[in-house]
């Protein structure tokens, strides 16, 4: 046991003691414990005894350095002795009647029960030959192995014979993680090859340095065709998600921002052929077989005249071909004759080019056939009638391309704050 005294000129300031391990890294496998004799501020003197009789070995809990945090300026004197206590508390061990010193633990046993602690001792204790600490054979670290072995004298790496460390397990640890001849499995080439010393730019992109190497190497990238390393691959197919569309085909109905349900992805041919997305052809969907046209004709014809006749009842409503539209003053006390709900039926149907409606044959014989349909049906959710007034105007703005104000309504939503961001983070403006 070490004493150790810190003497201060002044008897009414505190101060903070730190005391530090020689290996900070091995303080969890030792036993030491520091306690204060006396009052710091009832004398000029503190005593601090260091326990260090039970640790795993005696190299490992030799005190480095000691910290002192005095609260105010003063003149400190440290002296470490050792202390007179420890070798009394030996000599009465060894006076004890009816005992016999253990050869593995240093203890002094009685004589009735020294046969079994001797077994015991033989069994479950190493003791260090150079140092003479003592440690339980079942514990992790000595691993049922004398700590001469592990913990005395240099430990040079077998693989790479170029790294010195201080004991067997920093070592063990070296040769699992960063020596340069550590077989890994490389990402790129798929073979068992050593990793190789690492430098700051392979920390960096988490490779080893054989990684670095070997991703050197270029392949053609399927979205492009333009060659790229193949340590950057997984970074450039990032940046292709990224990239809008080239294309971004709108519903063919006027209050609707939403994209056309592709043929080949969605299944729905109908839909498809209308032009419309998936909600606004919903409630047009017919599952019996409609070569003519006719069964859709009548749908269309229904929805429009409902819509014109009694509304959809959705206060947000923007169309202006439904009753429930405010700014028309359709929701007068009298109501539309059917004779102009279905005038005005005729003329939204007439705009429907594609597929051929057989009212609509007489027309395309006079004026052509088109290619692009228009609707104005009302929408179910007042979310879409926010993007369609928000598309509106940043449309009207002219700052972006018609197709990069659907993208951004499509990413981020109906808020405005969020889609401007995206147009600002993601978009270019038109030149």
């Amino acid at each position: 046991m070490s004493l150790i005294e810190v003497t201060k000129d002044q008897l009414d300031t505190e101060i903070e003691v730190d005391l530090r391990p020689h290996s900070p890294q091995l303080i969890h496998f030792a036993s030491s414990s520091v306690s204060l004799n006396g009052n710091p501020s009832s004398g000029k003197q503190i005593n601090i005894d260091v326990d260090v009789n039970t640790a795993v070995c005696a190299k490992y809990t030799t005190l480095e350095y000691i910290v002192l945090y005095p609260f105010e300026e003063q003149k400190i004197t440290i002296s470490i002795n050792e202390s007179s206590t420890n070798a009394d508390a030996d000599a009465d061990e060894d006076t004890k009647p009816n005992t016999t010193k253990c050869k593995d633990c240093e203890r002094r046993i009685p004589v009735a029960s020294f046969v079994l602690h001797e077994l015991h001792c033989t069994r479950n204790i190493l003791k260090c030959k150079q140092c003479s600490a003592i440690v339980p054979r079942d514990t992790n670290l000595a691993f049922s192995s004398p700590p001469a072995a592990t913990h005395h004298g240099t430990f040079t790496c077998d693989q790479c014979k170029t790294h010195e460390f201080e004991n067997y397990f920093e070592m063990v640890i070296h040769q699992h993680t960063s020596c340069a001849l550590k077989l890994h499995i490389c990402r790129f080439c798929h073979l068992s090859v050593p990793q190789g010393e690492a430098d700051y730019v392979d920390k960096t992109l988490g490779l080893s340095h054989h990684e670095t190497e070997c991703g050197g190497r270029t392949d053609i990238c399927p979205t492009c065709n333009n060659r790229v390393r193949l340590k950057d691959f997984a970074n450039h197919l990032q940046l292709h998600k990224l990239e809008l569309p080239k294309t971004f085909k709108m519903c063919a109905n006027e209050q609707c921002v939403n994209e056309v349900a592709a043929n080949a992805s969605s299944g729905n041919s109908g839909a498809h052929v209308l032009q419309l997305c998936d909600t606004c052809y919903g409630p047009l969907h017919e599952w019996r077989e409609d070569p003519q046209h006719r069964l859709l004709q009548n749908r269309l014809e229904r929805r429009y005249f409902l819509q014109l006749a009694t509304g959809c009842g959705n206060l947000y409503c923007n169309n202006p071909y439904c009753r429930m539209n405010l700014k028309n003053g359709a929701t007068s006390v009298s109501s539309p004759s059917t004779k102009e709900v279905m005038k005005q039926v005729l003329l939204l149907m007439q705009k429907v080019k594609h597929p051929q409606l057989p009212m609509n044959k007489s027309l395309e014989a006079k004026e052509g056939s088109g290619n692009d349909n228009w609707f104005s049906f009302c929408v179910t959710s007042e979310s879409m009638a926010r993007k369609k007034i928000l598309f509106d105007m940043l449309l009207s703005e002219g700052e972006f391309e018609k197709s990069v104000i659907l993208q951004a309504l499509k990413q981020a939503g109906d808020n405005e704050g969020n889609v401007r961001d995206w147009l600002f983070n993601n978009a270019e403006k038109k030149r």
